[in-house]
Parts: structure tokens; sequence; C-alpha cells
């Protein structure tokens, strides 16, 4: 592989990885393709795996400081685990709300190969003062924060669920829904990394006049 794995950052989007090539420095994040040819599958703390593409193959890219380490024992040097990116979190639902509309977001998993998830669930967080989850008992406190279970994807099927959300701001604004995904296993009960998004972005926008 002709790229250095130089560091790693997190911003309003989530999290990305820095790559360099010589004097070129590429900023990449979870699904993002390198010259046609290298697709960013996992950010690890140390370590980037990556697809090539042409062979559909997957390649794993050290830390460039560890690098040396990494080369003089590779027989010891930790390896993902080969269904590391095989889950990716799918997150859907309408990019723009008015004020006092209810929308829906479907959160679910998309296997690959896994096969079928035994557990898996999402922390949510958000901020009240702009969104409220729709819930059947109006006399509950919002805290911003929820644990959706999301199990039950398995090969060739998904099975998203539903989290409505009811828009509470005072005025249009851009929001965020944190997506942290937790518990992830297989039927085996090994754990499961999880790539996809880490944030849902929503524009919130004036209610329509009557």
């Amino acid at each position: 592989m002709p790229f250095t794995y130089v560091g790693k950052g997190r911003d309003e989007r989530g999290r990305f990885a820095v790559l360099g090539r010589e004097d070129r420095i590429y900023v990449m994040r979870v699904g993002d393709v390198l010259e046609r040819r290298y697709r960013l599958e996992v950010i690890g703390e140390d370590r980037l795996l990556m697809t090539y593409l042409p062979l559909g193959t997957r390649e794993i890219l050290g830390f460039s400081g560890s690098s040396e380490r990494n080369a003089s024992k590779p027989d010891s040097a930790p390896v993902l685990p080969a269904d590391a990116a095989a889950v990716t979190l799918s997150v859907t639902g309408p990019r723009q709300a008015a004020i006092g509309e209810e929308f829906t977001l479907m959160i679910g998993l998309e296997p690959g190969n896994v096969g079928l998830i035994q557990e898996g669930n999402v922390e949510l967080s958000y901020d009240t003062k702009v969104l409220r989850r729709s819930i059947d008992l109006p006399q509950t406190v919002d805290s911003g924060r929820a644990r959706i279970d999301i199990a039950g994807g398995h090969t060739g099927h998904t099975a998203p669920t539903a989290v409505q959300f009811r828009v509470v701001a005072a005025a249009p604004t851009t929001t965020e829904i944190r997506i942290v995904p937790t518990d992830v296993a297989n039927s085996e009960g090994r754990n499961v990394a999880v790539a996809g998004p880490e944030g849902y972005r929503l524009t919130v926008v004036a209610a329509p006049t009557k």
C-alpha cells in the first residue's frame, strides 16, 4: 500500500483519518474511496482497515509511528478480526423538518457476511431544546439520551428500528443526533465492529404558514 496512516481526528461530521503519500495529504472518512482503489472501512486506534477494490481484498494499514515495531514483529502484531468491518450502521430519515413537525429515523444494521446478529444497541443523544422523542406518555421527561435495540438483522435482510422525534425548536437551526453502537454481537456471542455514520444532521426550518 503506497500510503501511510498519519493520524486521526474528529469534527462536527464525526471521525476522520489522515493519510499521506509523498507530499500529499488525504483526509478520509469511513466509506470514502481513495484514488478509486482503496475504500476505508474501519478507523482503529493504531491502524486502518481498507478494501483494495480491484481485488476485493482487505488490507491493514498501521499507524506510521508504530510501523517500524510492527515490521520487526509481524507475527506478534495484533490484527483486526476477520469480521471487523462486516456490519454497517444504516440511518435513514429526512434531512429537513419544520418546527412542530414529527419525523421518523430508521436505524438498523446491514450485516454483510456476519450472518445473524444476536445483540445490538445504539445510544442516541440529542438536544432537547430542538428535538424530543415522540413517546406514549406525555408526562415523561425527555433526558436527551436513549438506548435503542437494533438487533435482528441477518444476511440479505435488514430489520431497522423506527425512532420518532418531534421538532420543538423555537427558531430555525441545525442539529445533530449522535449515534453510538454498543454491544453488537453475532450468534456466537462475538463482538462485531460497526462502521457507518456517528451522527445524523438535521436542518430545522420554519413551520409553514397557514
